[in-house]
């Protein structure tokens, strides 16, 4: 896989701006931000804030633990966890332009003691063995082929008794995905796997699969939503979407709606 692809994909140009901009026209102070007031924009996979919340209500999480969000886009689910949960994260990403706007978020909101965020590969993980006890992934591997290197290296920075929460979209059998949608224009950088493929994977990782749980229904409403918030206007994931945005959540209404995706935990 070509990672230059996957980064001109995530790459709007101008994100920072267009977000601050959206934020102020509903009356934010974009210097002193509340994290409840980002959360349409920075919670960047499918059902935003409450696919983070049910998540993580379901990891154990207490004030002191070291938190690695993979793939962690614009921080959303990082800042939420180190600020309802008083944890010390770290989030990585693939893309330059995720990064800097996760890192101005981080300073708006004066959360940039307790979050950090780093440009790297989720593949090649630039930690120690055992560095955290707990991994969020949120809509991520579709975009990763070396799924088994991917898993390989979680595990490994992962404590022997740490928590790895995994919310993802799964292919099915029921027929072909229709692009675009929100993580890849066609299937050049789109790396879906069955959820009994993804279930081996776990295992061949060293990792003990506690609950699975499809979330597909809760992704149809999240779409549907988002369609109505875009034509109210304010700031909503089309800013990250860019102007597709429409067409990404018609066809992740169809996907979803045919089965031939499952938005899985």
């Amino acid at each position: 896989m070509n990672d230059n692809l996957v980064i001109e994909h995530y790459s709007t140009r101008g994100l920072e701006d267009k977000i601050l901009s959206a934020l102020a026209e509903q009356g934010y102070d974009t210097e002193h931000l509340l994290t409840d007031q980002i959360a349409a924009v920075d919670e960047f996979h499918i059902e935003g804030r409450a696919s983070t919340v049910r998540l993580i209500d379901q990891m154990d999480m207490h004030p002191g633990l070291r938190v690695l969000d993979l793939g962690s886009g614009l921080g959303g689910p990082a800042r939420y966890l180190a600020e309802t949960y008083d944890v010390t994260v770290t989030g990585i990403d693939l893309t330059p332009e995720l990064v800097a706007v996760a890192q101005s978020l981080n300073r708006r909101t004066g959360l940039d003691g307790k979050v950090e965020f780093r440009l790297a590969n989720a593949t090649k993980l630039p930690f120690s063995d055992a560095s955290f006890d707990r991994i969020c992934m949120n809509n991520v591997g579709f975009n990763i082929a070396d799924k088994q290197r991917l898993l390989a290296e979680a595990r490994r920075v992962l404590t022997d008794d740490g928590i790895f929460g995994i919310f993802e979209v799964l292919a099915t059998e029921m027929g072909p995905v229709t692009y675009p949608t929100p993580w890849a224009s066609s299937e050049e950088i789109s790396f879906l796997v069955t959820a009994k493929a993804y279930v081996e994977l776990l295992k061949n990782a060293g990792l003990e699969i506690t609950t699975q749980t499809d979330r597909s229904s809760e992704g149809i409403t999240f779409f549907h939503d988002m369609d109505s918030q875009i034509a109210a206007g304010g700031p909503t994931l089309a800013l990250v979407f860019g102007d597709t945005a429409p067409i990404k959540s018609a066809n992740m209404i169809d996907n979803l709606n045919r089965g031939v995706i499952a938005s899985t935990e």
